[in-house]
């Protein structure tokens, strides 16, 4: 069986529509078009993580950008957990976007 964490998994068209709704509410505007967001699935990977990996690493390059599909994550800054997160949230947007290293370690908890 593959390790699909580290093997990109297909993107059904429910997904893809799901995603234009929450990136159409970051942006605070109606969810994007669906042939633009069609222009991005290219650079789309989803992913699984188990209960205790660490998805984004505090301090490490920001790379990427993560919306959370399922699950739930916990935000960790020097160890200490700082924030949960759940379905709808995005990670990594402040590395993403400056190019900053990452502020906090995000790590799957279930």
């Amino acid at each position: 069986m593959a390790d699909t964490r580290t093997t990109p998994l297909p993107i059904t068209a429910d997904q893809m529509r799901w995603l234009g709704g929450v990136l159409g509410l970051y942006a605070l505007a109606k969810p994007p078009d669906p042939d633009n967001l069609a222009g991005i699935l290219p650079h789309l990977e989803l992913r699984r993580y188990p209960a205790g990996e660490k998805i984004i690493r505090e301090n490490e390059p920001g790379r990427g950008l993560f919306v959370l599909r399922s699950g739930v994550v916990g935000v960790l800054r020097e160890g200490k957990q700082l924030a949960e997160l759940q379905a709808g949230s995005i990670l990594g947007e402040i590395g993403f976007v400056t190019g900053a290293p990452r502020t906090a370690t995000v790590e799957a908890q279930r």
